[in-house]
């Protein structure tokens, strides 16, 4: 059933495209579309890097880039950008947070107070310290596997005779 009303998803998103179009999907309300000169950042499968370029077309399926073109299937990771982190409310935001606020706080004692406690600049180093934990270890990749795809979409031709 599942797959049945993906299927149908994807086939009114095709419909509605006039070109192609690269999809990262990774469900029904997670999707990321890239058109010819997005740039992309992905990890290559046997690469020892991430490759960063900017879209230039598509070939059934190859995504075509300036100097090289990339087979989808080659895809192991896409790197996180604007169009994915919005996927995510908090995900991506818990590191400025925990550094404004750790920041903040003893500012605000400063200014309140006048002085600066030893607590204070304890639970300030705490959320700075939390801020840069959360940088660490929350990965800027995105494992291409399972139920998350990249795709290109194709457009569906129009008959050239009106009905």
């Amino acid at each position: 059933m599942i797959r049945c009303l993906l299927a149908l998803i994807m086939l009114s998103a095709c419909s509605i495209c006039l070109a192609q179009k690269l999809l990262v999907h990774e469900s029904w309300h997670r999707e990321a579309i890239y058109k010819v000169g997005d740039e992309i950042s992905i990890w290559i499968k046997n690469n020892e890097s991430m490759y960063t370029a900017t879209i230039t077309g598509f070939q059934d399926s190859l995504i075509v880039f300036h100097d090289d073109t990339v087979n989808v299937s080659q895809i192991t990771h896409v790197f996180v950008d604007k169009k994915i982190r919005r996927w995510y409310f908090m995900k991506y935001k818990w590191e400025k947070l925990f550094l404004y606020l750790g920041i903040g706080y003893p500012l605000l004692e400063l200014i309140n107070h006048g002085s600066v406690d030893k607590e204070t600049l304890i639970i300030g180093g705490s959320l700075v310290a939390a801020g840069l934990l959360a940088r660490k270890l929350i990965s800027q990749r995105i494992r291409i596997e399972g139920k998350r795809k990249v795709v290109i979409m194709y457009p569906i031709k129009q008959s050239a005779t009106p009905p």
